[in-house]
């Protein structure tokens, strides 16, 4: 739009169009529906219960790794790492818990347990094995968190690492049952 101070002889003298309109009509504008994302568990359903399987190259000591379950707009609930420690931590929305120190270039295989609730607080246990090995469900898992709790869908994995490409968490894999995890192909997430 553009504003012009004329002269009203100036009007009066301008010959108007007979038609204004175009002679080609635009495109319409599209709006593609917005599908929901597929979630793989909501933390606000009763007993749920999702696998996931990860390889871990434990960086060196003062560097960090983070394996996150995120909602689809990238919200991280769960968050399970390597501190500047070489402490294997993990995170339930809001609260924390560290495990074991980790010798730096060890080589594990993790295998992830995490139950929802309604009414109580979730559930997450963390076991650690044998590189290239899906470690079995113990009875007494490595590290467990069951103070947190969060109503969210997750749909996404974001993996970080400022230890470079050599050392954090890989070929993650999801499931609904331990025994799926060994079909499960892996999941790429967004490594930064």
């Amino acid at each position: 739009m553009e504003v012009m101070q004329v002269s009203l002889d100036e009007l009066e003298r301008l010959t108007m169009p007979e038609s204004v309109e175009l002679a080609e009509h635009l495109p319409p504008v599209k709006q593609s529906p917005q599908q929901p994302q597929p979630h793989w568990i909501d933390l606000g359903d009763e007993g749920k219960t999702l696998y996931a399987a990860t390889d871990l190259v434990v960086p060196e000591v003062g560097k960090r790794a983070t394996f996150s379950l995120a909602t689809a707009s990238g919200a991280e609930r769960v968050v399970i790492g390597i501190d500047i420690q070489g402490c294997l931590t993990v995170r339930l929305y809001k609260e924390n818990a560290t495990g074991p120190q980790l010798k730096p270039g060890s080589r594990h295989s993790l295998l992830i347990r995490l139950h929802s609730h309604r009414e109580k607080t979730d559930e997450l246990f963390v076991e650690l094995g044998t590189s290239g090995q899906i470690p079995a469900e113990p009875e007494s898992w490595t590290l467990s968190n069951t103070k947190g709790n969060s109503a969210a869908n997750l749909s996404r994995i974001l993996l970080q690492s400022d230890a470079g490409d050599s050392a954090g968490f890989k070929n993650v894999r999801i499931a609904a049952t331990r025994e799926a995890l060994v079909k499960a192909k892996a999941v790429t997430g967004k490594v930064e």
